[in-house]
């Protein structure tokens, strides 16, 4: 069904194309023009497309500031979103436009845009090696090891892919990581349960988000299941410390935000994070957590997380992980994937079917135990 913007914009075809080549003309007057005569065109996405952003979009990726002023002035935000929630500072920044990238800036642009983003505008300017426009952005207090939401890429990896090496170097010297870091093992806390991940999941990424919990740090570690284009493995280091020693952990889509601006938003994203450290205080308080413990929806400890669409629980499962045969454990410390259920009309299921549903996840595919997008 054409939406009522998509019609305006086929309605106006000819004019509005005329008008985006005023912006990358840096027509003001011109823009202007068409603008105080047809208010309602602001409103319209570029080609009438959600997914291709706004005229402010446009203008911040020509570098066109007078225009970026105006349409500011205009009523578009600073943080507008396009389809894949990328604002105009990307855009501005991926295309090295260092002027107009500090006005966004100062006019209350979010230094590493929205967190659902595929891409901030400090990887955005990694691509291009703009170095003065990456100096800026750090200065305003980029994260320097938020991750690419599908390569799992930081800027540093960026700036290395695309051959700036003097950018990555200075982006390491700001304390920047790899995503992919090589790791000795045995010199890190809870290095068999690392080891363990690592052998049966995949490579474990450097971003390491904490709480500090009962007196404890609790990490949130992510692993890439595999080749990382379809799942990875967010999990806790620390809960351990209580006996007897569980880590718990959940399976996500692998371009499931967890940058740290996405797990403390109040966003649906946050529910994963926010859910295994809610999980962890209540082991730490001394709560008994085993294979068939529940997080539900209605408990008050849970209720008010961002829950998604269809679960009711998430339940904890002694996951198998190929090729292991004798389920997730590493030593003496079990590790637990909190699995969604959706209940039956009927509300929670009896102890008995539970356990048989449990004992059917214990082997699933990573599709059948995580998270839906």
């Amino acid at each position: 069904m054409t939406s009522e913007l998509e019609k305006l914009y086929d309605d106006n075809a000819p004019a509005l194309a005329a008008l985006y080549t005023h912006i990358e003309g840096a027509d003001l007057t011109a823009v202007r023009a068409a603008l105080e005569a047809h208010p309602q065109w602001l409103a319209v996405p570029l080609f009438g497309l959600a997914s291709q952003g706004t005229l402010l979009h446009l203008a911040a990726r020509h570098g066109c500031l007078e225009i970026v002023d105006y349409l500011v002035k205009k009523g578009l935000d600073t943080g507008v979103l396009d389809g894949s929630h990328g604002t105009p500072l990307v855009d501005a920044a991926g295309a090295g436009h260092l002027a107009t990238v500090r006005w966004l800036l100062d006019n209350g642009a979010a230094v590493d845009g929205d967190c659902r983003g595929i891409l901030t505008p400090l990887i955005a300017a990694a691509v291009g090696g703009h170095s003065e426009v990456a100096a800026l952005l750090v200065q305003h207090g980029a994260d320097l090891d938020r991750l690419h939401l599908r390569l799992n890429q930081t800027a540093r990896d960026t700036a290395l892919v695309w051959g700036h090496g003097a950018l990555a170097g200075w982006l390491a010297e700001q304390g920047g990581h790899c995503a992919q870091e090589q790791m000795d093992y045995t010199r890190v806390r809870g290095s068999g349960i690392f080891e363990h991940i690592f052998e049966r999941v995949g490579f474990v990424l450097t971003p390491c988000p904490s709480q500090r919990l009962c007196g404890q740090d609790i990490d949130l570690r992510t692993a890439l299941v595999g080749n990382g284009r379809a799942h990875k493995l967010l999990f806790t280091l620390g809960v351990h410390v209580s006996q007897p020693s569980i880590e718990l952990m959940v399976a996500l889509p692998y371009d499931w935000p967890l940058n740290r601006a996405a797990i403390t938003a109040d966003l649906p994203c946050a529910f994963p994070a926010q859910l295994l450290w809610r999980a962890a205080q209540a082991r730490l308080e001394g709560e008994a957590i085993r294979e068939g413990w529940l997080a539900e929806r209605g408990d008050e400890r849970f209720r008010d997380l961002p829950w998604p669409e269809g679960v009711d629980a998430m339940v904890a499962v002694d996951y198998r992980f190929p090729p292991a045969t004798e389920g997730a454990t590493e030593g003496e410390v079990t590790l637990l994937l909190l699995v969604p259920m959706g209940y039956p009309r009927a509300g929670r299921p009896t102890p008995e079917k539970l356990a048989d549903w449990a004992g059917k996840k214990r082997a699933a595919s990573w599709k059948a135990v995580a998270i839906k997008a």
